[in-house]
């Protein structure tokens, strides 16, 4: 609707009525009375008093149209000459979109910059670190434009989901964005940092005249924690294909001058949504509980760093069901290994894992000692991954992956322990085959 207001001067009182005549432009005024001629006829009333002077006025609904040509007429007083309104709409906000630009510690893009994570439909999402980019489409370079940060009007971290929010207020002065084109049009842009105490931006456009847009499109933002990277474990076989699983068979320990390698195989897998940055293994020897007696202290885990392996010419794709690259081979480990991004343009190092080869005869323990193993005990192991690395340290997330316990005997205990298993293996085929023959006799 379109108010329209006229002063009135001379006598006058609050009750008096009167008519405003409104007439699309190309329709004359003065031909009012001509055949086919149209005007729309609203009432004239009583607004406020201005000193002796008083303000009528009337409300006109809004035209399909660019222009209007009016005149007021009250008692037997009237507007000495028609007046001319050119009618415009008022801006409006289109093709909203928004980005979460990444924490520095996630990296650039080769060209430079932050990496960018596209928003749908304009809420935001993101991890503390990140900045925010905001764009709309505007009608032209003359138009100006701003976001309104807003956010609850008092922070409770005590509030729980359930508890009715806080008012939702503006925070600060409005954001000026900056106008410029964008292929055959114009956009708005504004960038700001997501920090806690926002809940949402208002988008607000003025044009050349002076109108806002109205209603103003409001969107959510929510920062959020940064989740941990996950890691793996994988199941293991002795080679490509088989059927054997490696998980809970017992390792060889051979004597030093048998220049034989005793190794553990530990394959896995990790994510990181924001990026992988390091790699541990984690062990432990298990002590024997004695009936009777208190169970001892457990041992503190030893760590031990996992270099990170680039993918070499020859090496193939790196593969996440088995934590190594396709040509590497059986007696080849890969420490730790985070995988670029096929599109340089997105973040990369969100998915890695490894093989890791842990040598028993090269173990110490939580005081940097040597570690004597003897036939029997147990080796509690388990993977550690890091996101990426950030200041100060201890804030980077870190996850561990499930245990596994492996147990260790000399060569002539794992003779026996493979014997058994042979001998198990056997009968097993045995009685498939003696079924078989049942079967195939009816």
């Amino acid at each position: 609707d379109i108010p329209i207001q006229f002063r009135v001067k001379g006598k006058w009182t609050p009750e008096m009525e009167g008519t405003v005549s409104v007439t699309p432009v190309g329709e004359s005024v003065m031909d009012q009375r001509s055949a086919g001629a149209r005007t729309d006829r609203f009432p004239l009333t009583f607004v406020k008093q201005d000193g002796d002077e008083a303000i009528f006025g009337a409300v006109v609904p809004g035209a399909n149209t660019h222009n209007i040509v009016y005149a007021a007429r009250l008692a037997d007083g009237r507007t000495r000459y028609p007046s001319e309104m050119h009618l415009v709409p008022r801006p409006v906000v289109t093709k909203n979109a928004a980005w979460v630009l990444l924490p520095e510690f996630c990296g650039t893009r080769p060209e430079g910059g932050r990496y960018e994570v596209p928003q749908p439909r304009g809420d935001v999402i993101g991890i503390p670190g990140s900045k925010v980019r905001i764009e709309f489409a505007v009608d032209g370079p003359r138009h100006k434009a701003w976001l309104e940060l807003r956010g609850p009007e008092k922070l409770d971290d005590k509030r729980s989901e359930e508890d009715v929010p806080s008012a939702e207020v503006p925070k600060g002065e409005p954001l000026p964005m900056a106008i410029k084109e964008a292929g055959s049009g114009y956009v708005a842009e504004a960038t700001f940092d997501l920090v806690d105490g926002l809940s949402g931006y208002r988008m607000i456009v003025k044009d050349e005249h002076g109108f806002e847009n109205k209603p103003q499109p409001r969107r959510a933002i929510r920062l959020v924690p940064e989740d941990p990277p996950t890691v793996t474990l994988l199941r293991d076989t002795f080679s490509d294909g088989a059927s054997f699983d490696v998980e809970g068979m017992p390792v060889p320990l051979f004597k030093k001058d048998q220049k034989k390698r005793s190794q553990i195989r530990i394959p896995y897998v990790c994510f990181g949504p924001y990026g992988l940055g390091k790699a541990q293994v984690l062990y432990r020897v298990l002590r024997e509980h004695e009936s009777g007696k208190e169970p001892e202290e457990e041992e503190a885990w030893v760590r031990a760093p996992l270099p990170e392996m680039q993918a070499g010419r020859t090496a193939g794709a790196f593969d996440l069901k088995t934590g190594v690259f396709q040509n590497t081979g059986d007696g080849q480990s890969v420490p730790f290994h985070a995988m670029p991004a096929d599109d340089p343009r997105q973040l990369g190092r969100t998915r890695g894992g490894g093989r890791v080869h842990l040598d028993i005869n090269g173990l110490i323990d939580s005081k940097g000692n040597p570690r004597q193993l003897k036939s029997g005990d147990r080796i509690e192991y388990c993977i550690e991954v890091y996101a990426q690395h950030r200041e100060p340290a201890m804030s980077t997330p870190v996850a561990r992956s499930e245990t596994r316990v492996t147990q260790v005997l000399d060569e002539k205990a794992f003779l026996a322990w493979f014997q058994a298993l042979q001998d198990e293996d056997q009968r097993v085929k045995d009685l498939e085959k003696k079924q078989k023959g049942i079967f195939e006799r009816k």
